[in-house]
């Protein structure tokens, strides 16, 4: 689930998780 959300959180900027992880 986190391997999915980091590629649309570093695209879209979705999901704030990615730029904490």
């Amino acid at each position: 689930m986190l391997a999915r959300e980091r590629i649309y959180g570093r695209d879209q900027t979705v999901t704030p998780i990615d730029e904490d992880t």
